[in-house]
This record gives C-alpha cells, structure tokens and sequence, in this order.
C-alpha cells in the first residue's frame, strides 16, 4: 500500500517513488519496474499477469491528471514507470532555477506561521523532485530569515546554535512564538481603541458648559479615573451634573 498520490500540484514524486519502490520490493516485483525482468516469450502469461498487476499498482497511485499524459502510450511497467519519472524530470534546470528563486524570496508577510512553514518545505520538496536539493540547514536559515522584524529578533539565536535545530524543532518554536505574538497586537489594538473612545466621551463631556463628568454607572472609567453615580449614601455627586440619589446632598 502507498499511503500517498502522485500529484502535479504537490511536491511528492521522490516521495512517492520511494513508496511504491518499498511495495515492489517487498512482493519481488521491482525487476519489472527497472526492466531487467522480461518475459520469457510473448505467451509467458505469469509474466504479463504480474506485469499487468504492477500497472495497476501504480495507476491507481496516481491523479487523473497524469495517467490521461501517459496511458495511451506505454504497455509495460516499467514503460509506465520511465514515462512519469520523465514527466516529472521535463525542463528540471529551469524549473530548478524558478523554485531557487522562490525559495530565497519567500518571506512570511501576512501568511500564517503554519502554512508559511509549509510552503518552504514544498518548494525545498520540488527542488528535491528536479535534482535540486535544499540541505535541513539552508530550509532552517530560510525560514529565519523571511521572518518579521519582531520575530527575526526573538529567533535570531537559532542560527548560532551548534547543531542548528531541523526544520520540525524551529517550526515549533515559531508556532508558539506566533501564538504568544497575536494575543498581545490584539491587546494593543483593543487598548488604542479603548483610548480613542474615552478621548471621544472626554470631547463630548465638554460641550455644553458642563466641567464634570455626566451621571455614569457605578465604576465607569475613563482613562484609569472611576467616576461613581453618587448613588451611595452620603456620596457627592459629580461637578455640574451628579447628584446622589440615597441620602446624600445635591452636588454643588
């Protein structure tokens, strides 16, 4: 069984022809896929019975999109097998060269810090589909380095540690930091927000000739300063407009 399918849009064809390599091995079957096993005559039925099984295997391994490219032209498997490691290997220099460009240029900007790990590990994947490998250390320093600012600070310790953390090790460290970052930017957000709003109730308290603040509920604040309503006994009312209302006297 090969838990995974061939795909074009996703960076598995080493991974997937690892796989199903471990499955032909495991039922001796890999000769028909390198071809070093041929049939004895054209009537060797065991041969293209097996032969016909292997092709099954990898077909249905694989999406829609790639047997539709290779099907009506190959008969054998190890035919198959050649035709979609070409397909995949097709104009591998200058594909290696696009993905080396969108490697060093990739930066996490607003992404979020899961799928923008991902994607450095796609491309370092598709890179290693055309025979352009990415080392653990140079995918590591990269996502270090397409960091924001605040965070290339925090993780700016990572590059000098002998061994350099993998790539799993450094993603977790980043989700946690991502995590402990996005509840303080909301924070802040709420407490500038808060700011001017209070800056708005201090503007319309002074309108009208009134210099105190007007009857509010018990505990309301702005900018750090309660204001009561007066209510308790004995309790002033505010400058202007609070008055108690238990038994306490009117405000001045």
């Amino acid at each position: 069984h090969v838990p995974i399918q061939l795909s074009f849009s996703q960076p598995n064809y080493k991974k997937w022809s690892r796989l199903f390599l471990l499955l032909a091995r495991r039922f001796n079957l890999h000769g028909y896929l390198n071809g070093s096993i041929a049939p004895i005559s054209d009537d060797d039925d065991e041969w293209f019975q097996l032969d016909a099984i292997l092709q099954g295997w990898i077909l249905s391994t694989i999406t829609d999109e790639v047997p539709d490219l290779v099907l009506s032209s190959v008969s054998t498997a190890s035919a198959l097998w050649k035709m979609i490691h070409d397909l995949f290997h097709d104009n591998k220099n200058a594909r290696a060269m696009q993905l080396e460009h969108q490697f060093r240029t990739t930066v996490k900007g607003s992404t979020p810090m899961a799928a923008y790990c991902q994607e450095l590990r796609n491309i370092a994947d598709w890179l290693d589909d055309v025979d352009a490998p990415v080392s653990e250390h140079q995918l590591v320093l990269q996502m270090l380095r397409g960091l924001p600012d605040d965070l290339q600070a925090q993780t700016s310790f990572l590059q000098f540690q002998d061994p350099l953390p993998n790539f799993l090790q450094v993603r977790s460290a980043l989700l946690l930091l991502d995590r402990q970052r996005t509840p303080l930017e909301t924070s802040s957000t709420t407490l500038l927000a808060g700011r001017g709003a209070g800056s708005f109730s201090g503007n319309q308290l002074g309108g009208g000739g009134s210099r105190g603040p007007p009857h509010g509920g018990s505990g309301d604040r702005i900018f750090g300063v309660n204001y009561g309503d007066g209510s308790s006994s004995g309790q002033r009312g505010g400058y202007g407009c609070g008055q108690g209302r238990g038994n306490g006297n009117r405000g001045r």
